[in-house]
């Protein structure tokens, strides 16, 4: 059967390299196309006599490019950036590419690690060398190769660049799944393996520590008398046995609350003796929108025919957090609970549409509405959370545009001066939709988030016509759109079948 097999599995890797080939080659195709479009966007600024060197021409593009295939415009700013790098720099790169006879993530190992060569012959001599190692090795194998023949060939030297790139140090957040998130410092390299090294030794510490506390939990429970025919202690379950053991963390769940406690903590020795978690030090300056069943514990009953997979299906969105997305519950009532300032909104749980916003401490009425409505910057793509956005009038409030829910969004600052600096075009519905017009005219809707983010989903056996249709308390459908000028000193309960979100914040400065 081997004899048979190994025919067919050569000419299948023959068949992968002849695909992966055309692959390549449309990547660099790809390329192509976006410098032809950059360049397009140069000779309009040109033309017009633009005053910015053709900048908001460029985004204008970038941003044209990027909603035709759903991304967004900085990653497509990115991508452009990258292709004139390849193109215009690595010549010979780019015929390979063409060619199929490296791949696209070669290409940007390639153009990334010869980012510090500035002169023409450096970076040819550069990447004749690295080409020879790139068509023959694996990704993972070429990067640091490329590393030492960049720096073989650079006309500055590492000295000198590791000062300027101590100035771009940061902090920043990169969203994962199932309300994680990737924190990551860019520091000098020493300070970042200083870092981990001082981690690791508190954390062998702390573990030394846990296992013993276990060892001897788990000897006193295997002290303890049995009854007879029994494994478990007298008086004890399996189950209660088990829960009497204490859990041993691992090294790198210790280094990650080490370092949570660190910096969250004032003290993280009383935080580590009293039990207290770094979310201890969060002061709710985010925005989480708390459905009322996760706030409060009392979770819908699921529909008949609903429960899959040991969890129950109630269709009830999730806690949110701003910017991010689902929260798990736990956190989410913490949260709320230490928060100095809450938010009431109620939605239409059908259509997520935003009926009312009330608080404990109003503020200003309409910038809360608006605030529950948008969740993050309304440009198609963008999901910068409202707090780092202004709130942009539509029309322009010089060309008498009203100073009006239906008139108003919020915009990051990088979206709104796009609007007023573009040929981008946006109008508002009164339901709070936006429609951006391109450049090339193509028209992008973008609804408002909290009407997808609310909305209750479809359950399988529930006929959504049997639900009756929920009402703005003490408001008619005209008047959704500016929510209702409410001072009570509690939340009130929305009727019929509305769900209501509760927004925990801190209150502003």
């Amino acid at each position: 059967m081997a004899d048979l097999a190994a025919p067919a599995y050569a000419i299948l890797a023959e068949s992968l390299v002849k695909i992966r080939a055309q692959i390549n080659t449309l990547h660099a195709a790809e390329a192509a196309l976006l410098v032809l479009g950059d360049e397009l966007a140069a000779l309009v600024a040109a033309r017009d006599g633009h005053t910015d060197h053709g900048e908001f021409e460029h985004r204008a593009v970038a941003a044209e490019f990027a909603a035709a295939v759903h991304e967004s415009d900085r990653t497509m700013a990115g991508r452009i950036s990258r292709a004139r790098t390849l193109v215009e720099h690595y010549p010979t790169v780019m015929a390979a590419l063409t060619a199929g006879r490296i791949s696209h993530a070669h290409a940007a190992v390639i153009t990334d690690a010869g980012s510090t060569l500035t002169d023409p012959q450096s970076r040819a001599g550069y990447a004749a060398a690295v080409l020879e190692v790139a068509e023959t090795n694996t990704v993972g194998r070429l990067r640091p190769v490329a590393r030492e023949f960049a720096e073989r060939f650079a006309d500055r030297t590492l000295d000198d660049r590791h000062t300027e790139a101590r100035a771009c140090r940061m902090v920043r957040v990169t969203e994962l799944d199932d309300g994680m998130a990737d924190l990551t410092a860019t520091l000098p390299a020493v300070y970042a393996s200083g870092i981990k090294d001082r981690l690791t030794q508190m954390a062998r510490l702390v573990k030394q520590h846990e296992q013993a506390r276990a060892d001897d939990q788990a000897h006193n429970v295997s002290g303890l008398g049995t009854e007879p025919g029994s494994g478990a202690p007298s008086g004890e379950s399996e189950g209660e046995s088990a829960a009497t053991t204490a859990t041993v963390r691992s090294m790198d769940q210790i280094r990650a609350d080490l370092l949570t406690d660190l910096l969250l903590a004032s003290d993280p020795n009383q935080a580590a003796t009293s039990g207290l978690t770094g979310i201890a030090g969060i002061q709710a300056r985010i925005q989480v929108i708390v459905p009322k069943e996760h706030a409060t514990g009392e979770d819908e009953p699921s529909p008949p025919g609903t429960e899959s997979g040991g969890h129950r299906a109630t269709g009830t969105p999730p806690a949110t957090l701003a910017g991010y997305g689902p929260l798990d519950t736990d956190t989410a009532r913490h949260l709320a609970g230490n928060a100095t300032h809450w938010e009431e909104v109620t939605v239409d749980p059908d259509t997520g549409t935003v009926l009312s916003v009330d608080t404990y401490r109003p503020n200003t009425k309409l910038r809360q509405f608006l605030r529950a409505r948008d969740l993050h910057c309304r440009f198609p793509g963008c999901h910068t959370p409202t707090a780092h956005c202004d709130i942009d009038h539509t029309v322009d409030a010089a060309h008498g545009g009203p100073t009006t829910s239906t008139n108003l969004a919020h915009l990051c600052r990088r979206h709104h001066t796009l609007k007023h600096h573009s040929r981008w075009t946006v109008t508002q519905a009164r339901d709070g939709t936006l429609t951006w017009t391109s450049p090339a005219g193509t028209a992008y809707p973008e609804r408002a988030p909290s009407t997808v983010r609310f909305r209750r989903m479809p359950l399988p056996g529930v006929d959504s016509r049997e639900r009756q249709a929920p009402q703005p308390p003490g408001e008619s459908d005209s008047r959704a759109s500016d929510p209702p000028g409410r001072t009570n000193t509690g939340p009130s309960t929305p009727p019929g079948d509305a769900s209501t979100g509760t927004s925990a914040a801190s209150p502003s400065n």
